[in-house]
Order: C-alpha cells, then structure tokens, then sequence
C-alpha cells in the first residue's frame, strides 16, 4: 500500500496546517481504496507541494519543452498545494486505461483524475469545476 511518507515528499506531516494533514489523510485512504483493487505497486510521483516546489515542477517543464519560463503560467491553485492529489508513475497508461475500463472504482473512491498525461496518473479528491471524473486540467 501507498504510505503516507511517499505523499508527503520528505515533508512532515505535524507540520502541515489542519487542512493538509485532513486532505492527506483522505487522499491516502482513497488511493489505497484503488491501489487494493489494482493489485500492483503504484509509485508516487509526486504529491504535497510547497509553492516554491510547484514553480520548480513547472521551471522544469518549460525547460524540458525548451520554452521559457512563465511564472503567470504555473497553477497555484492545484490540488498538490493543498495535499488532495497525488501523481502515481502509468508508464504506457495501463493504469490509467484500467480506471477507465473500470469507472465504479474512481467513484467508489471519490477521487478525479486528469486526462492527457504521458506517463503518470493525476489523482485528486476534490472534483473540478467540470465536476467530470476525467477532466483536463
């Protein structure tokens, strides 16, 4: 099962505000609610971000994509920031393509996922505006 050290990202768990620690503590109980029916390992990838980790993820991005940075661009509003979503490594998108095989375990585990990701899945435990299971972001 997913442990709450993988989520937190070398981060503390008591020093993180009452809403974080109640997010993380939903967010691990969901996604090991699909982890116990996956039957496989899932490696996270990424989950509680600070500010300053979420600009560094997306310098990252634009370096990679070769384009420059634009910090008007990065979203401060994601779920990583308040410690609801989680990044689990889906090379070829079996995971991803199993969950959409499967629907009733996104929603007997109350989390929403992202689409058009390479290589991870995006999990969240709040819905987005769409209010979609599977919503772009």
């Amino acid at each position: 099962m997913i442990s709450i050290s993988e989520i937190l990202n070398g981060k503390l768990l008591d020093s993180q505000s009452d809403e974080i620690q109640t997010n993380l503590a939903i967010l691990l109980s969901r996604i090991n609610e699909v982890r116990g029916k996956w039957c496989r390992p899932m490696v996270v990838t990424s989950g509680l971000r600070t500010a300053d980790d979420q600009i560094s993820v997306y310098k990252h991005k634009a370096e990679v994509a070769g384009v420059p940075f634009d910090l008007s661009k990065v979203p401060m509003g994601s779920q990583h920031l308040r410690g609801a979503a989680v990044d689990i490594f889906d090379d070829g998108l079996v995971l991803t393509a199993w969950l959409k095989e499967n629907p009733e375990i996104l929603e007997s585990a109350q989390l929403w996922c992202e689409q058009g990701n390479k290589n991870w899945l995006h999990a969240q435990i709040c819905p987005p505006k769409s209010g979609l299971r599977w919503f772009l972001p």
